[in-house]
């Protein structure tokens, strides 16, 4: 007789309430022994046990095991039980709703592997936050997902299951780790959504080369992340990231056709940089009216802008542009409303001396911004860009949210686009 036995039985000096306290030690680490004992007899099958677990009685002696440190661990460590486990999806219910379980078969490769080929299983973990909770956090538990088709569709399925993917290092770190996984990521909306909502994950996606490329790839990446300030924002501060963005049309045109992306590449010198390097990237912004209002509205994104002759020339080319000239002296000396709105002033050029007032005057003409007046400077020079790099006074570009105006005598086109807010 074991000691255990003795005492339950009152000898060897024990008595009822010691037995019992032992006894619920006793099952509270080791499970149901019914329970365990089923599921590692050598015969189990997914269908014996199915029959066994339909009997309520039962299926309350598995939940108990499955509760238990050690009967959980048992189970785990036995392909035949966990075989059987994986093909119910009441078994499989009661274990991803267990912490305990849970942890302890996404801590096992033998475990794991059953839940990850059967989609009875995969369809209960992904579905309960306790589960993908414990899949997420564990390195073992991840990688076999990722190398799962089975396993890996029923997470990207799963918002669920992504929410809890997303939020945790180890599961990007494995995912990003893998063009397949990646692309099946990529083309998922639900997965790319919680992707796109998480720093974590948006943080490990936009250092992956193997990530990016695959999202940059993506109609459905690209669009989940130019709908995230969270994503767009990691995009925006990395240049790798940026380069592939701007480097590729799909993506850009996604990006320009956002607010949410374009507001965050124009706060960032990072990315505006890189998009004005690419005369592909920069013409895409400048047809872009969605795109144009967020630049100009953005301090950032105007200074490195009016550093360049070369995007200068591409806004001034862009078909959004208005350009109005005055012939010389057919408004003078009417301070006259060009627009009244909100728009981006693009250039100024003057053709021609004006009323003789000398080379280099700036005292009688002007263009007025929300009611500031610019004055500009007569000039000889047939025509006078007095919005290009060398010109002095120069007149850059600059955003206007009420109106803009102009004074002047000399034969004049100002150019601007009208925006919209």
């Amino acid at each position: 007789m074991s000691i255990l036995t003795e005492l339950i039985s009152g000898g060897a000096g024990g008595g009822e309430p010691v037995a019992q306290e032992l006894l619920d030690h006793y099952i509270l680490l080791n499970g149901d022994s019914e329970a365990l004992s089923v599921l590692l007899a050598t015969g189990v099958t997914p269908a014996s046990f199915a029959t066994w677990l339909s009997d309520p009685a039962k299926e309350a002696k598995f939940t108990q095991l499955m509760s238990a440190p050690n009967g959980a661990s048992a189970v785990a460590a036995s392909t035949t039980a966990m075989n059987a486990v994986a093909a119910s999806s009441t078994a499989m219910n009661i274990v991803a709703a267990s912490s305990t379980a849970m942890n302890i078969v996404a801590a096992s490769s033998t475990a794991m592997n059953a839940v990850a080929a059967s989609s009875t299983a995969m369809n209960a973990v992904a579905t309960s936050t306790t589960a993908m909770n414990a899949v997420a956090t564990s390195t073992t538990a991840m990688n076999i997902v990722a190398a799962s088709t089975t396993a890996l569709n029923a997470v990207i399925a799963s918002s669920t299951a992504m929410n809890a993917v997303a939020a945790s290092s180890t599961a990007m770190n494995s995912i990003a780790a893998s063009s397949t996984t990646m692309n099946a990521v990529a083309a998922s909306t639900t997965a790319m959504n919680a992707v796109a909502a998480s720093t974590t994950a948006m943080n490990i996606v936009v250092a992956s080369t193997t990530a990016m490329n695959a999202v940059v790839a993506s109609t459905t990446a690209m669009t989940a992340v130019a709908a995230s300030s969270t994503a767009m924002t990691a995009v925006a501060a990395s240049s790798t990231t940026m380069n592939a963005v701007a480097a590729s049309g799909t993506a850009m045109n996604i990006v320009i056709a956002s607010s949410t992306a374009m507001n965050a590449v124009a706060a960032s010198t990072t990315a505006m940089n890189i998009v004005v390097a690419s005369t592909t990237a920069m013409t895409a912004v400048a047809a872009s009216s969605t795109a144009m209002t967020a630049v100009a509205a953005s301090s950032t994104a105007m200074t490195v802008m009016n550093n360049s002759s070369v995007v200068m020339n591409i806004i001034y080319n862009s078909p959004l542009i208005t350009k109005i000239t005055h012939a010389k002296g057919s408004t003078w000396p009417t301070e006259t409303v060009l627009r009244t709105g909100i728009g981006l002033f693009v250039r100024l050029t003057t053709f021609g001396t004006g009323a003789g007032w000398g080379e280099g005057n700036a005292a009688n003409e002007f263009l007025g911004f929300d009611y500031t007046s610019i004055h500009y400077s007569e000039r000889a020079a047939n025509p006078y860009n007095h919005t290009s790099l060398t010109a002095s006074p120069r007149l850059p570009m600059r955003r206007f949210a009420n109106n803009i105006t102009q004074k002047g005598y000399a034969a004049v086109e100002i150019a601007f686009i009208p925006l919209n807010n």
